[in-house]
């Protein structure tokens, strides 16, 4: 065999993956899922005895949770938008941007930080007024 027969399958093989990706992208993933597990279950009841009859009866519902990374950034940038436009409390900003373990300590800190801003501004404003 020289190396351009080899080759070929190869490359064979990957388009035939990828069009069957592509096909499967079309579907829904609960049903998509739900056809494969029914499969593998006639399956293993088919390969073995002990579970035909079992496979036959069995039901399994597929539920999906969808994973989805959250960027921190956008869920701060979110917050704010929100606290500012006073359409969420300021403890309801910071649990969503995903501060909850330490939820009172950080609303105490805020306060505490606006209030010396707080402070500042009427000093310098005094300042300037004499």
């Amino acid at each position: 065999m020289n190396s351009k027969q080899i080759e070929q399958p190869a490359k064979q093989k990957k388009c035939n993956h990828e069009n069957e990706t592509e096909e499967n992208s079309a579907e829904e993933i609960g049903p998509f899922l739900q056809r494969r597990i029914n499969f593998l279950i006639s399956a293993l009841g088919s390969i073995n005895t002990n579970f035909e009859k079992p496979s036959e009866t069995i039901d399994i519902d597929v539920e999906i949770q969808p994973y989805i990374i959250d960027n921190l950034e956008d869920k701060v940038s979110v917050a704010v938008k929100a606290v500012q436009g006073q359409v969420w409390s300021q403890k309801h900003g910071v649990m969503f941007a995903g501060n909850l373990e330490r939820l009172d300590e950080e609303l105490a800190e805020i306060k505490e930080e606006q209030a010396a801003r707080k402070n500042e501004i009427l000093k310098t404003e005094h300042k300037n007024a004499s």
